[in-house]
């Protein structure tokens, strides 16, 4: 849409607004009984406000507005959007009647409901229109400016003003955006927070001063009606007349009460029926009405609120001696003791509007002082960096002229320094590119392969049993559960000071460095067996399938570095140490262990840890056999039975190797019998076949991992 249309649309919502504030005002003065509960132009409005006859220009701006139609050619200031006069014009005349209508509520003492829709429809509409024109002043200051023209040029000729365009179709919210959303979410919050407190707070104290107030009166009354019907036993028409008297100047006293109650009745005991009815009150209504059966049973001043009349009753018995004679009533309608509530809950919603209106303006005023530099900056470096570009791939000469970056930043703030450090670095860059050659420069955005030796702790994980949880579930739930269980594998390693090095599949290599790594690694292998034990022990609570994990550590030497193809780099470990880590992982199925450790890592961690020896073995591909431990628990949180499970287990192993199988079997089935003890198993199984078939004299007890 063009800037025509767009103008002339902003004209007519302007003659629409003016229209219907001429109607509002002005329609309460000519039409006699217009539904409007209070009329704002009184002569009492005028004198209290004294500014308030600035309201008659309305008419004549409306008038103004609707000729700048056909005026357009010799007042172009009145029509366009482009200068601030008709924004000013607006923000004064729609702010107006918002001030008016807020200090004739905060003068006067009137709610919600003394207004009628038109006003209230009215005031929204003010405070919307009122709240656009001072951004349209804001922006037009923006928008007008040299640097903000300077921006736009090459916002359209880079091709930015499109992305920008797609940035905000998409949906994604701008700096701006998110402050406002901030600070309006911020002040509702505190708003409805403390008003909701202390109108609370102010309920209670109503309910308690009218209580307090009814308790007085209801005592006193029935004090005085007990005197009376002493001194006038015999008169009962005296009686009446001078209980009547009293009651007529507690209504006189009650016009001008801040909590006025809605009735004062006696009450009287009927001797031939075990009934009350009321004798005397300030409503004739309640005259001859039968009290209440929940209020005969009391023998002290009591109150009571009644939902259905929604008022609250204050009763006090009459007594002489132990003779009950009636009752004192006193009532309160809860819609008149409220009023001040409702007032009060009224004022406070009008505050709330005034102040979020303020945060608007005040948050706008500042998030654009944020915004419009940053874009200026995002030109400025997309330019740059787009020369930088085009000079790589050959598009464009090389010539340090061709950098020129422009400070379009006039505040005195970070973002000013910000700008002049990039300008500083576009001079180093300008000052660099005479003493580089084309050919360098044009491959300087390609990584060069750089690798190292650096001793490393490394563990290797992978969940078993995934495949079969997976089946009958959709991709997207598989993806899920692997998510899952990897981010949670991942957060111990990096809460260990380790690092993830790449995910394969539902395996997870992870890396440690420093003194402690070889600590630090077994610490998180142990809580990733304890996180991975919890999840189970839930999956079965809900019938589900359950998964376990494997786990290798090892630590010495390996290559780190950058390692791949020209286009695609990758920083990782390669090595013998590292494939070994990966062995152990694998063969805990083979000894249906949980964790599995080398020697080396054992001789690190063994004053921390209780580990067991396994075996000596040689992994697919190496000769050299390995001595490896499962790692079993902290020293510090050791069990009795683990201990006994460590002790049993190194007894039979030593048995094993020196070929006393009998004994090595008792060993190891007693293991499984008490602890259901895998490893035990594992070997328990290779005595019965060594029994049956003895290996050679030179057995070794090395054992021969074939399998990866």
């Amino acid at each position: 849409m063009n800037e025509k249309k767009w103008n002339f649309i902003f004209l007519v919502i302007d003659i629409a607004f003016f229209a219907a504030l001429v109607l509002w005002l002005f329609l309460p003065l000519f039409i006699i009984n217009t539904g409007f509960k209070i009329e704002l132009l009184t002569a009492e409005s005028f004198r209290l406000f004294p500014f308030s006859f600035l309201l008659f220009l309305v008419p004549a701006v409306l008038l103004f507005k609707i000729s700048s139609i056909f005026l357009k050619g010799k007042y172009p200031a009145v029509f366009t959007q482009n200068h601030y006069i008709p924004f000013i014009v607006n923000f004064v005349f729609s702010g107006l009647p918002l001030l008016f209508i807020i200090l004739f509520i905060l003068s006067k003492n009137i709610d919600m409901s003394d207004l009628d829709i038109y006003t209230i429809l009215i005031i929204i509409f003010a405070v919307i229109y009122n709240v656009i024109q001072p951004i349209n002043i804001i922006n037009n200051i923006r928008y007008l400016s040299p640097s903000y023209k300077s921006y736009e040029a090459l916002s359209k000729s880079s091709g930015s003003m499109q992305q920008i365009k797609q940035q905000q179709k998409s949906g994604r919210l701008g700096i701006l955006q998110k402050l406002l959303i901030l600070f309006i979410i911020t002040n509702l919050v505190i708003i409805i927070s403390l008003s909701t407190l202390l109108l609370s707070q102010f309920k209670k104290t109503i309910v308690g001063s009218v209580i307090a107030t009814g308790t007085v009166l209801a005592e006193q009354s029935a004090s005085f009606i007990l005197g009376n019907l002493k001194d006038n036993a015999t008169e009962k028409k005296m009686l009446n007349i001078e209980v009547d008297t009293y009651l007529k100047r507690l209504m006189e006293k009650n016009k001008v009460s801040l909590l006025p109650f809605d009735s004062i009745s006696w009450y009287k005991d009927i001797k031939s029926s075990d009934l009350s009815f009321a004798v005397l009150s300030t409503d004739d209504k309640l005259v001859g009405m039968e009290l209440k059966k929940e209020y005969k049973h009391i023998f002290e001043v009591t109150n009571f609120y009644s939902p259905q009349s929604q008022s609250y009753d204050i009763v006090a018995p009459i007594f002489l001696g132990d003779k009950k004679l009636g009752y004192s009533i006193v009532q309160y309608k809860q819609d008149v003791i409220f009023k001040t509530y409702r007032q009060t809950q009224f004022r406070i919603l009008i505050l709330a509007i005034l102040f979020i209106y303020l945060a608007i303006i005040l948050v706008y005023i500042i998030g654009t002082n944020i915004v419009f530099p940053i874009l200026f900056l995002q030109m400025n470096t997309r330019k740059i960096s787009s020369t930088l570009s085009n000079m790589i791939v050959g598009s464009e000469e090389i010539k340090a002229s061709s950098l020129q970056y422009e400070d379009m930043i006039h505040t005195q703030d970070e973002i000013k320094t910000l700008s002049l450090e990039i300008n500083k670095m576009v001079t180093v860059i300008k000052g660099i590119i005479p003493y580089i050659s084309s050919s360098t420069l044009q491959y300087s955005d390609t990584e060069g392969k750089t690798s190292t030796i650096k001793d490393l702790a490394f563990v290797f994980t992978d969940i078993r049993g995934f495949t079969t949880m997976s089946e009958g579930k959709t991709p997207n739930e598989v993806v899920a559960i692997l998510n899952y269980y990897l981010n949670l594998q991942t957060q111990i390693i990096l809460q260990n000071k380790g690092d993830i090095d790449k995910f394969v599949g539902d395996e997870v290599m992870s890396v440690f460095d420093g003194p402690d790594k070889e600590l630090n690694a077994c610490k998180a292998g142990l809580e990733i067996q304890r996180a991975m034990q919890s999840e189970k022990e839930k999956r079965i609570a809900n019938n589900e399938p359950t998964v376990n994990i494997g786990i290798g550590i090892n630590s010495g030497q390996a290559v780190f570095g950058s390692m791949g193809a020209v286009e695609r780099m990758d920083f990782t470990c390669i090595g013998d140490n590292v494939n070994i880590a990966a062995r152990l992982e694998g063969a805990n199925k083979e000894y249906k262990t949980k964790s599995l450790i080398t020697e080396n890592v054992y001789n690190k961690v063994r004053h921390i840890y209780l580990c067991r020896e396994i075996d000596l073995m040689t992994v697919k591909g190496k000769k050299e056999p390995v001595k490896i431990y499962e790692i079993l628990e902290e020293k510090s949180k050791i069990k009795k039975d683990t201990q006994l499970l460590k002790e049993g287990f190194e007894k039979g192993l030593k048995a094993y190797r020196e070929k006393r199988w009998d004994e090595a079997l008792s060993i190891f089935n007693d293991n499984i019998e008490k602890f259901k003890d895998g490893p035990s198993r594992v070997f328990y199984d290779r005595c019965i076949i060594f029994k049956k078939i003895p290996p050679p004299s030179d057995w070794d007890y090395i054992f021969n991992m074939t399998v990866k």
